[in-house]
Order: structure tokens, then sequence, then C-alpha cells
């Protein structure tokens, strides 16, 4: 208390105290740090998992086009295997490809 006189060992307490304190705010910053770095890395983790769906969707409907060869009344199948598609820019239509087997 302000008003009372310092007793011999009141100070060595203090400083005790203060040192406990700031290593429990130490050790609050490294954990905080921690789990920052975790949360940065699982969101990561979910933008990584958005662009693959995104990629296995605008593959799979590039496939449903193929497959279908754009005919109006067949059904959209869906490939039992996986897909592998290379698109470039002298890729020929679909509608020309000879003899894809419906």
């Amino acid at each position: 208390m302000p008003g009372e006189p310092d007793l011999p060992g009141a100070a060595g307490e203090q400083h005790e105290l203060l040192a406990r304190l700031r290593a429990v705010v130490e050790a609050r910053d490294a954990e905080n740090a921690m789990l920052r770095a975790e949360l940065a890395a699982a969101l990561e983790r979910q933008r990584r998992l958005e662009l693959r769906v995104a990629e296995l969707e605008r593959r799979l409907f590039i496939y449903a086009i193929i497959r279908v060869g754009r005919k109006p009344g067949k059904a959209i199948r869906v490939a039992k295997h996986p897909i592998r598609i290379a698109i470039t820019p002298k890729a020929r239509s679909p509608t020309s490809s000879a003899s894809a087997p419906t």
C-alpha cells in the first residue's frame, strides 16, 4: 500500500512477481504467435483445396461437353476413372473428333 512503510523483503517479492508476470506474458505471446501460424497454414490449405475443387469442376465440365458431344437429349455421364484433358490453343472442337465412343 502507498501509505505503508516498505518491509525489508517486499522489494524482492515485487521483483519476483514482476519476473513471473513477464514470463507469463512471454508465454502467451509465444502461444499467440503459434496459433496465428497454425491459422495461416489452415487458411492456405483451404485456399489450395478450393482451387483443386475448382479445377476438378472445370475438368468435369469439359469432360461432360466432350462426352455428350454437344448433342441435345444425351445424358451427361460422370467418369469412373481420373481424366486427363490437355487443353491447348489449337485444340480441336469436340464435335469434330472422329468416332468418339458414346
